[in-house]
């Protein structure tokens, strides 16, 4: 993603507002649609007494995100946005669509298990816990953008040696956010 909207970021496509603007306002629709969706579907597995399974759903992400810290690999979805876009769309186009995608957050490499421990949360919690919680997931995800822009020069993505303290981190937050939700 960085690689494709890069040019506009460093001002040489188009200006850096629009792009910003359109990938930031996407991913929060995004962002919001996937909260309500799951905070819908665990509604309605409540109202039909089954409930259990979105502990149960929770349960397991845990157990994996924890796995993660330990050495373990993150479950991946191997899917990316299609690398045809980077050739057949506009700049302006590409950046609402990959802002979308991610902001959905399902489709996209997810590089902690704990993001599964705040999909799973989503289950169990009320509506408006979990369009505040995927509001802040889509201003995350569309404010890394902007200061790995920032502080990147060369717009490279964060390398691997990164990833255990980002999933340490990452995970300590998601369970502490599920912890006070259980607990209020």
């Amino acid at each position: 993603m960085l690689g494709a909207l890069g040019p506009a970021v460093r001002g040489v496509a188009l200006p850096r507002q629009t792009v910003a603007f359109g990938f930031g306002l996407s991913t929060m629709i995004g962002s919001l649609l996937a909260g309500a969706v799951l905070a819908a579907v665990g509604a309605l597995l409540a109202a039909a007494g089954l409930g259990f399974l979105g502990v149960g759903a929770l349960a397991v992400a845990s157990i994996v995100a924890l796995a993660q810290i330990a050495g373990a690999r993150p479950l991946q979805s191997r899917w990316q946005v299609p690398e045809p876009w980077r050739r057949q769309l506009d700049l302006d186009v590409l950046a609402v669509f990959y802002g979308f995608i991610l902001g959905l957050g399902v489709f996209t490499a997810v590089v902690v298990s704990a993001f599964w421990v705040f999909v799973a949360a989503t289950l169990i919690v009320p509506l408006p816990v979990a369009l505040a919680g995927w509001a802040g997931y889509g201003l995350a995800r569309a404010g890394g953008f902007v200061i790995a822009a920032a502080s990147r020069p060369n717009l490279q993505a964060p390398t691997r040696k990164d990833d255990r303290r980002i999933a340490l981190t990452a995970t300590a937050l998601a369970l502490l956010v599920v912890a006070t939700q259980v607990l209020i």
